[in-house]
């Protein structure tokens, strides 16, 4: 799934914000945004943001809230993004 530059910088934002990163391997907060998925099982709905550690390339998923992905301009699992990786 192709994400846009400015749907990128909004979700990294969102994550910084809400300080929902820090690499499991080097603890290094800088991450680059891969995609983003609305699962197929999660109930409530949640986007899921696929990333890579910017320091090690360690990757990680993390899920936003339908609202917090709203804010970056999603508008939800039935209308805008492939269900599933």
């Amino acid at each position: 799934m192709f994400l846009s530059g400015e749907r990128k910088r909004c979700l990294a934002q969102v994550i910084k914000e809400k300080k929902l990163f820090s690499c499991h391997l080097c603890d290094s907060g800088a991450f680059l945004i891969e995609d983003a998925f609305w699962p197929m099982m999660t109930s409530p709905h949640e986007l899921n943001v696929n990333l890579n550690c910017a320091n090690c390339g360690a990757g990680a998923t993390i899920p936003l809230s339908l609202g917090d992905a709203q804010r970056c301009g999603f508008s939800g699992p039935d209308e805008d993004l492939p269900k599933g990786p």
